[in-house]
């Protein structure tokens, strides 16, 4: 049924007129997914050659996200179960979110990062970017952001992306910072040619931020002590709680790995005696703080931060 279907509208498309109007019901039907792919690859080289507009309705998940997002066209039925509200251009998540039962569950985007810090500070980046580059929440994209490991094995999985991930998924590596400027500006002091060539075969897909995580939140509570404190006690509803004036000081004068080193340290000092303080769990407390560093790097350093996420979750 699906070879005879294909051949009747590949005729049908041969033969119309330039500048036609084709609707098309239902272009998935008894196609394998594969083959749903070449049918619209065929009918988009087509549509060109012969200035066809092509209106085709679909259930497919696999159409969804191989088509460009510019063209999906969402009927949206409103909660009373009455007008329906066209949204133009949404991302492929929120289109199969309302019609599939929650079986594809591939986001937009993935981020592949180091470590579960990275991961709660761009997680927080992320929603602050969407929401400046987005009016409304139809259109949000669906983003992911994965802690994978050593920068070593993200890049390992990032090249895997494709055999355990949707084709329509896009991914990215983000590395710490201290990455480029120590390991990888050590493998072009040294020359070493092997390691550099893994990291350039990614191309535009790996990406660094522009610090260390511990070591710019460290930077961050020494700089903005009293506002961090103040947003800490307002979340908590702990007047008492206090950062440590004498653990931020330890990191002064202090460079590379052994700031990297100490910062962790004193952070989890920081955690520790604001969860004493509190009664809260240290990951709270921990993802609070990453939190609060996120949005002070956006609003103080938003051209940096949309440079490096905003073309990354379009």
């Amino acid at each position: 049924l699906g070879e005879l279907c294909v051949i009747k509208l590949i005729e049908r498309i041969r033969d119309c007129q330039d500048e036609s109007l084709v609707l098309i019901d239902e272009l998935e039907m008894a196609l394998h997914p594969r083959a749903q792919i070449q049918l619209y690859k065929y009918i988009e080289e087509a549509a060109k050659e012969k200035s066809l507009t092509v209106i085709f309705s679909t259930h497919s998940v696999s159409l969804l996200k191989y088509a460009p997002r510019e063209k999906i066209i969402f009927l949206e039925q409103d909660t009373s179960g009455g007008a329906v509200r066209v949204v133009k251009g949404c991302f492929p998540t929120y289109a199969i979110g309302n019609i599939t039962l929650g079986e594809e569950k591939s986001p937009d985007t993935i981020l592949y990062v180091e470590d579960e810090m990275a991961k709660t500070i761009v997680d927080a980046l992320v929603r602050l970017v969407i929401q400046d580059k987005f009016t409304a929440s139809n259109l949000f994209p669906d983003v992911r952001v994965v802690p994978i490991g050593g920068f070593d094995a993200v890049v390992q999985f990032l090249t895997q992306h494709n055999v355990i991930m949707h084709v329509g998924t896009r991914a990215f590596a983000i590395l710490d910072g201290d990455v480029r400027s120590e390991t990888v500006a050590g493998w072009e002091a040294k020359k070493k040619y092997k390691q550099l060539a893994k990291f350039q075969s990614i191309g535009s897909k790996l990406d660094y931020l522009p610090w260390t995580p511990e070591v710019a939140i460290l930077e961050y509570l020494r700089g903005s002590k009293k506002a961090a404190e103040r947003a800490l006690r307002e979340e908590f509803g702990r007047s008492l709680l206090h950062i440590s004036q004498e653990d931020l000081d330890r990191a002064d004068k202090i460079a590379g790995s052994k700031l990297r080193n100490l910062a962790k340290e004193i952070l989890s000092d920081i955690v520790s005696n604001i969860s004493e303080c509190v009664g809260e769990n240290e990951k709270k407390v921990r993802d609070i703080i990453c939190q609060l560093f996120a949005k002070h790097e956006f609003y103080n350093n938003k051209g940096r931060v949309m440079g490096l996420l905003g073309s990354k979750i379009d």
